[in-house]
């Protein structure tokens, strides 16, 4: 079986050039679900739905940097096949970016569709469910149970859960809190709970929390305690089960601000990618 998925991921890694280079399009074939990939202006609710067990919801949570700031590209708004997201209106409809609306004035390119793309790349059986759930400014006590950002993921959590399996959360957070001496004391402590909480809330007690560091690029004046926040994200995967880290290692921001340009989003949704995959082979080693 190791042998096979490795056979797999081999395979489908000549597609990482396409996600990451624009102009380059990714469209596989499924039965139910081929799409061509082609510029989509409104996108079209689905009708019809893969099984349960095929359809892997992933959340995605945080703040400005998970929802994206990049600029987006023709590319971006094409089809990829087997990649939608949960809308707003409780729809599942293709991913395209912006994925997030927040505020589509800014709303941009994130890491979420490079990392659906390539995850649905490396398995194609399956479809790949992405449940826009970041909070631009959000503080972690907005995280915290009972907080509003909590709730409404939760409550998405629960929405997708109706036609597929949750397979992971994503996580960037930290701009908010790394400008705190006293938040940023007790983060650690603080989303170690978040996370044991929502996997109770979501009857998911095995649910990988996938979060990716704050990057090097962000300037001391602005976020002094950065090296605060990312010292607890260090220690989490020691602290809590499932938990996995992404670094951010190498990636640039868009002039004069602490977000990511569309390459560097791009790219880091990659590496939620890849570290998807490592999961995937440790569960089949097992």
């Amino acid at each position: 079986m190791r042998r096979s998925i490795a056979i797999q991921f081999v395979r489908r890694s000549s597609l990482l050039a396409a996600i990451l280079l624009p102009g380059i399009g990714i469209c596989l074939a499924s039965p139910t679900f081929a799409q061509t990939s082609t510029r989509l202006a409104e996108p079209k609710p689905l009708t019809e739905f893969p099984p349960k067990g095929k359809f892997h919801i992933y959340l995605l949570m945080g703040q400005d940097n998970m929802i994206g700031r990049g600029k987006v590209s023709d590319e971006d708004r094409k089809l990829a096949s087997r990649v939608v997201k949960l809308d707003r209106e409780g729809r599942w409809v293709p991913a395209v970016d912006p994925l997030h609306s927040e505020n589509l004035a800014i709303d941009g390119v994130g890491p979420g569709l490079s990392f659906g793309r390539l995850v649905s790349a490396d398995d194609d059986t399956i479809t790949v469910g992405l449940v826009p759930c970041a909070k631009p400014g959000s503080p972690l006590t907005s995280w915290q149970p009972e907080g509003s950002a909590y709730r409404n993921a939760i409550k998405q959590a629960k929405l997708a859960q109706e036609r597929g399996t949750l397979k992971g959360i994503l996580w960037h957070h930290g701009e908010y809190d790394g400008r705190l001496r006293v938040q940023s004391a007790t983060y650690g402590i603080r989303l170690a709970e978040i996370v044991l909480a929502f996997r109770k809330d979501v009857h998911e007690p095995q649910l990988p929390f996938i979060a990716a560091r704050m990057a090097d690029f962000v300037r001391p004046d602005r976020i002094p305690y950065a090296n605060r926040i990312n010292s607890a994200l260090d220690r989490l995967p020691r602290e809590v089960r499932y938990v996995s880290l992404v670094n951010t290692d190498h990636l640039t921001p868009i002039g004069g601000t602490d977000d990511f340009d569309a390459r560097s989003a791009r790219e880091l949704g990659v590496r939620f990618a890849k570290t998807v995959r490592d999961l995937r082979f440790e569960q089949a080693r097992k």
